[in-house]
């Protein structure tokens, strides 16, 4: 029988959390009315790659978007969660996934999935916060 960790602050095992936020990634991005080439491009990387790659590059953008990335900056969802305290440590100073590495770990730490599309609604939601 396979158990599933979850977090202090959610009951959701953490592989159902993981599922769900891919969904989502998946559903905002297939519908957003700002780019029906984007559509196309998950479709066919779904085709191609299958729902992981698809799932997975969804939750990128998405990120990408909510958190006003710059192109060399890191989303959360690339970052190893083994890793987050190791690139923590080597410091902001040429390092490029150093401020998703600090998100992720408070993510992780208020039971948000690392793949969700929206990480600073889903910080606050976890603590409680309404996000405007």
């Amino acid at each position: 029988m396979a158990t599933f960790q979850t977090s202090r602050r959610s009951p959701v095992p953490t592989f159902s959390r993981c599922l769900i936020a891919l969904d989502k990634a998946i559903e905002l991005t297939m519908t957003a009315d700002d780019d029906d080439g984007r559509a196309q491009q998950v479709r066919d990387i779904q085709l191609e790659c299958g729902w992981w790659s698809a799932a997975s590059f969804c939750a990128y953008v998405r990120q990408s978007e909510h958190l006003s990335l710059l192109p060399w900056e890191g989303a959360p969802c690339h970052i190893d969660p083994d890793e987050v305290d190791a690139i923590i440590a080597k410091g902001p100073l040429n390092n490029n996934a150093f401020g998703a590495a600090k998100l992720l770990k408070k993510m992780l730490k208020s039971g948000v999935s690392r793949w969700d599309p929206s990480p600073i609604d889903a910080l606050a939601a976890a603590r409680g916060d309404r996000a405007w």
